[in-house]
């Protein structure tokens, strides 16, 4: 009897056992079309991790390696993991643009020519170099080259500090050798200078990459600086020294000098770029942008946005008939660069056409994405409630 309780307490464990194993053994647990169900659905997985590798797909805003936070595409972790993700995908990555003292305009080259060019860049090594001459062309080159305007927006920093008034009793230009002379001690504008070809430089190389196209340019620094800049209300009233100097230092200005500011950026990275302004009922000031051959508007003040905001491409090259629905007349329009030195400006002569109608289905739209490898900008059709894509060179 005694041994038979012995056996049946066995007997108990060992059954105990046995169920104590199952139940910790999850694999054994689980019926065959489940376990083939996950299998299944992990390959899915993985190939939809491959195709997305491969893809080159990234969000509106990381051409130039901004947060992305339009239209719900995942919370604020996601975001930054998928631009890791990104990043690391597009290995190696193209080194980004750097500061250059001689931007070139050839649009501005239906006024002045060769002679001017190279007095210009005869006079921008001289500053750098914190010298007092440069050698230039004849009298009426040095005034144009040393002009407030031209130095405003083709080397924003000597705007403030250089001039071409003497202060010292010597005569500004003579016999082939225009003066320079500075309003602050030399070290300190060294300083300064330094500074702003270092702020240009860092400002570049987060927006643009050597390997853009001019397309992937003028929307990097336009989104860059729509969402970098802000529109300085007080500029309406206050006058401010040295306008684009100012405006790309601080990242603040109004419209005039956020033109300015967008054309010098396309300039520094080889798109051809002016700032034009009408003097119609609303005083107002945009860029001029030539990309492909063919000339657009695009007003960087109108699309300034809050952090979190989609860019807008209602004001992103623009025809004429475009700008003129937003209320301008295109026949009062003046060019600063190509004004004289008395602030004159010949409107019969120089024209900014804008024609082509390219990009005129981004009108009512904002950027979702950017596409390097297959050239595609996903954008939202405002009219028509729905995605799109748009294919670019």
């Amino acid at each position: 009897m005694k041994y038979k309780k012995i056996s049946i307490i066995l007997c108990t464990l060992f059954i105990v056992s046995l169920v104590i194993s199952g139940c910790g053994n999850s694999d054994t647990a689980k019926p065959p079309d489940a376990t083939q169900a996950e299998a299944e659905t992990e390959e899915a997985d993985n190939e939809a991790a491959a195709a997305e590798e491969g893809s080159g797909e990234t969000d509106a805003e990381d051409i130039n390696a901004e947060n992305s936070e339009t239209e719900n595409h995942g919370s604020e972790d996601d975001n930054e993991k998928q631009q890791d993700e990104t990043a690391k995908e597009e290995e190696p990555e193209a080194e980004g643009y750097h500061f250059t003292p001689y931007v070139y305009s050839e649009k501005l080259s239906e006024k002045y020519d060769e002679n001017w060019w190279q007095s210009f860049y005869n006079m921008v090594d001289a500053i750098r170099a914190g010298e007092d001459t440069f050698e230039c062309y004849d009298e009426q080159t040095y005034k144009e080259c040393t002009d407030e305007i031209k130095l405003g927006e083709l080397y924003p920093v000597a705007c403030v500090y250089v001039t071409n008034k003497s202060n010292d009793g010597t005569t500004p230009y003579k016999n082939g050798v225009g003066r320079l002379y500075y309003t602050i001690p030399k070290e300190e504008f060294r300083e300064k200078r330094e500074a702003f070809e270092a702020e240009v430089d860092r400002m570049l190389s987060e927006a643009v990459k050597t390997d853009f196209t001019d397309f992937e340019k003028c929307i990097g620094l336009f989104s860059y600086i729509s969402r970098n800049f802000t529109y300085d209300d007080e500029g309406i009233t206050t006058q401010h020294v040295g306008a684009t100097y100012r405006t790309l230092m601080e990242k603040s200005g109004i419209c005039c000098e956020l033109a300015s500011a967008y054309a010098y950026l396309l300039l520094q990275c080889g798109v051809d770029a002016i700032e034009v302004q009408s003097n119609d009922d609303i005083y107002h000031a945009w860029t001029y942008v030539i990309l492909n051959g063919e000339g657009y508007y695009a007003d960087v003040t109108w699309s300034l946005r809050e952090k979190g905001e989609s860019l807008n491409l209602q004001y992103f090259l623009e025809t004429e008939q475009e700008r003129t629905e937003d209320g301008f007349d295109l026949s009062t329009i003046d060019i600063p660069l190509f004004m004289d030195e008395f602030g004159r400006f010949d409107g019969s002569k120089y024209k900014c056409p804008a024609t082509d109608k390219t990009y005129s289905r981004l009108r009512h739209s904002e950027c979702e994405g950017v596409n390097r490898k297959t050239k595609v900008l996903r954008y939202y059709d405002y009219l028509e409630g729905k995605s799109k894509e748009f294919h670019y060179e």
